[in-house]
């Protein structure tokens, strides 16, 4: 099927705004995606903005969900820790891999990173993730090291310059601070030039494990 503009979709969104739990569409997005969140009406649990990540500057054939109150600032995002399962559940469609469906649970949020004792005046963009989120988000590639386990991160190739330190404070075993913990570098990534190449990420149950959140920012 072909993609749709969001006026192509404005009456049938028009049909939820009088539900508790309201979809709201913010970018082109299959046919079918919105008709099957359309059709689980109030169970999809929170008002969700739904955008094609190239609205983004991502990737034209992946589709964000986040909280339709953050607006563009994903970060403001909270949804609920349920809302992965039932999508993957309840829209047919999304790739698989064997018996993974390729859904990915993130939790994204901009914080002090110290890389000395004492210093925390370097801002870094950390991401929690899952292992699906290679299924998902396809640009980011592992250049060095390995996929982080336990209290360890994966560097963005350009995360050094988004905190203003020189590449070799980021090598494959060193350690950062962020959250009042101490994090393990476990490998490198890069991202074809994307915004993934700024971040850092860390196992989404550290993540919220060091901010004492359960929700998510957004699913993709």
């Amino acid at each position: 099927p072909g993609r749709l503009t969001v006026a192509d979709l404005r009456s049938d969104v028009a049909l939820l705004r009088d539900r508790r739990d309201t979809l709201y569409v913010g970018g082109p997005v299959q046919l079918e995606t919105v008709q099957l969140l359309h059709s689980l009406g109030t169970g999809i649990p929170g008002s969700l903005h739904v955008v094609d990540d190239v609205h983004m500057g991502g990737d034209p054939d992946v589709v964000l969900v986040y909280a339709q109150s953050a607006a563009e600032s994903i970060e403001n995002s909270a949804i609920s820790s349920a809302t992965p399962a039932l999508l993957a559940a309840s829209i047919v469609g999304v790739e698989r891999f064997y018996d993974t469906t390729a859904v990915s649970p993130e939790l994204f949020l901009g914080t002090r990173v110290e890389l000395d004792e004492g210093e925390s005046n370097r801002l870094g963009l950390v991401r929690g993730v899952t292992n699906t989120a290679p299924l998902v988000r396809r640009q980011a590639r592992i250049s060095e090291g390995s996929w982080p386990g336990a209290g360890e991160i994966l560097v963005g190739r350009l995360a050094y310059a988004k905190i203003g330190c020189e590449p070799e404070r980021l090598a494959v075993g060193r350690q950062v601070t962020f959250e009042g913990r101490d994090w393990t570098i476990s490998g490198q990534f890069c991202a074809e030039g994307s915004a993934f190449d700024s971040e850092f990420w860390c196992r989404l149950p550290d993540f919220q494990q060091a901010l004492k959140r359960q929700d998510l920012s957004l699913v993709s």
